[in-house]
């Protein structure tokens, strides 16, 4: 997918995200990281998200720096930039590690990255700030890092213990780095919302954020899983010793594929299998049925 039209659905994804939580008046906006791709992100973008922000000023906004925009010293790291040293009131990137009081005794733990790669857990640092913080507080977390599931996370990829909420006598611990959704870990404390705007097929349970609401301490917290994404992204395999029943279901599929209310365009792409030689007329049938106003584009595979 072109990255223009990726750029510009992640904008419009951003900009409902932040209208649904100004509706919803919520206590914290959090990012938990990868705000931006990189430290080298475009100006046209750092701005685009700042006026974003500042259509919001009564909204109070919390951005962490993740792997992919870590904070570090100098010119060459976006929270460096005018954009964000001379950012609206509301808006406050963590760049160290620290304890931010969102109302009374209610504390938001914070533990930036300041690097691209560590085999260090973030979520340590958190243990050592609510140490420091009375017991009856309400506690809440956010980090970036991998959750260190056997076989699904890099040594080097700032593993993040499956009980850091606990260890840490959190109420709720917020994590950004991977994409999907994951919110079952360690008790329902711990939430990956993944990405708000997928960016790639195998993205298969992105595009939510997550609302949170903890009424006091040591009380479960309430998660919803809320759909804002703007693109939905789709794979089809056509099998070519089927193919009769192939068009059908691929046909049926296809004329589904409406885009929900959030989103407003559906991304397909069609896989040909077959074990022989492909039959160039059966070939075409996918590439016809895929042609609609409602996809943006296709790749056979």
């Amino acid at each position: 997918m072109r990255g223009e039209k990726l750029r510009e659905a992640r904008l419009a994804t951003l900009k409902r995200v932040l209208e649904r939580a100004n509706q919803l008046a919520v206590d914290a906006f959090l990012v938990a990281g990868d705000l931006f791709d990189d430290n080298q992100v475009d100006a046209v973008l750092v701005e685009a998200a700042i006026g974003l922000f500042r259509n919001h000023p009564t909204l109070p906004i919390y951005i962490l720096p993740g792997n992919h925009d870590p904070y570090i010293t100098g010119p060459n790291c976006v929270w460096n930039r005018r954009p964000f040293l001379n950012a609206p009131a509301n808006v406050h990137v963590i760049r160290e590690a620290g304890v931010v009081d969102l109302e009374e005794n209610v504390f938001l733990l914070a533990s930036p990255l300041h690097q691209k790669l560590s085999t260090t857990d973030p979520s340590l640092k958190l243990v050592e700030l609510a140490a420091k913080l009375p017991a009856d507080a309400i506690k809440i977390g956010i980090t970036h890092g991998a959750l260190a599931i056997e076989s699904k996370h890099q040594p080097n990829d700032f593993p993040i213990a499956l009980n850091a909420a606990t260890r840490a006598g959190l109420d709720y611990l917020a994590i950004g780095h991977w994409h999907n959704w994951l919110a079952d870990t360690d008790g329902g404390k711990i939430v990956m919302p993944g990405t708000p705007e997928p960016d790639r097929f195998t993205n298969d349970d992105s595009g939510h954020v997550a609302l949170v609401e903890i009424d006091s301490p040591g009380q479960p917290a309430r998660v919803q899983k809320l759909p804002v994404a703007t693109l939905t992204w789709r794979a089809f395999t056509f099998d070519f010793l089927s193919p009769e029943a192939s068009r059908t279901s691929l046909a049926a599929s296809l004329a589904e594929l409406t885009p929900p209310p959030t989103r407003s365009c559906v991304i397909s792409r069609h896989r040909l299998t077959s074990p022989g030689p492909r039959n160039p007329g059966l070939a075409l049938m996918p590439v016809a049925l895929s042609c609609r106003p409602l996809s943006d584009e296709f790749a056979l595979c």
